[in-house]
């Protein structure tokens, strides 16, 4: 498949406090391998062969490790922020590395069984700026939520202090950008991703795919690394 990929994996992993001293948090070992190589090991399972890397806290481990890709058959590059610009500002830093109309996004710190034929074809079909992949979870409350209509328009998100209960979807941290929507992101100042730049673009053409599998990890605290330890074992 000819679409790239590019992972956010630059943030510092404040609430995990010494687990990342010496380690940038998508690097935490996960059932003995770090887990960003689960992510890189789906991308290869949907046939994904070029990755981008958006880095800044710590980042020579990450580049060290998974070097130019050869060793995975993929070819990897790398951004490298000295000052954090956000997520929205970490994805137009590497714009001019992004060779398609389109490309995948992925948080570093999260994973989930994403479908990128199904989202790609969502995407192309709405003529979307943005497609989300979303999920339903057990205990949505620890996430903000996504509401969406019959159109599968995106309309609302919903802050996790704010929740509703209207919707039981959250936002999988995996998403197809238009290169054009990043071409628009203000490159002189941090910006958020989900706050800023999606809330933007409500009502705006931006759509949701819904996956079938909805299991999904994330290793933001303690307490969600602990339980990644096991989640690849029970597959």
């Amino acid at each position: 498949m000819s679409l790239q990929a590019l992972i956010l994996a630059g943030g510092t992993g404040s609430r995990l406090g010494a687990l990342v001293e010496h380690s940038p948090k998508p690097f935490l070992s996960v059932g003995g391998n770090p887990f960003l190589q689960k992510i890189v090991e789906r991308l290869i399972n949907q046939g994904i062969t070029d990755v981008i890397f958006c880095l800044g806290y710590k980042p020579k481990k990450i580049m060290d490790f998974f070097g130019d890709g050869s060793k995975w058959e993929m070819r990897f590059s790398y951004v490298l922020e000295e000052n954090l610009m956000g997520t929205g500002g970490a994805i137009r830093g590497a714009l001019q590395l992004i060779d398609g109309p389109d490309i995948l996004v992925l948080n570093g710190d999260s994973f989930c069984y994403f479908d990128v034929y199904g989202i790609m074809k969502r995407h192309v079909e709405s003529q979307s700026k943005a497609t989300l992949t979303l999920l339903t979870v057990e205990e949505p409350d620890r996430f903000g939520l996504v509401e969406f209509n019959d159109k599968n328009e995106i309309v609302s998100f919903v802050e996790k202090d704010e929740l509703n209960k209207v919707t039981s979807f959250i936002n999988a941290g995996v998403y197809v950008l238009s290169k054009q929507l990043i071409m628009h992101i203000d490159p002189s100042k941090p910006i958020s991703l989900e706050k800023e730049i999606f809330m933007s673009y409500l009502n705006d053409r931006m759509y949701s795919f819904v996956l079938n599998d909805n299991r999904f990890i994330d290793i933001g605290t303690p307490e969600s690394l602990s339980v990644a330890e096991r989640f690849f074992d029970e597959r």
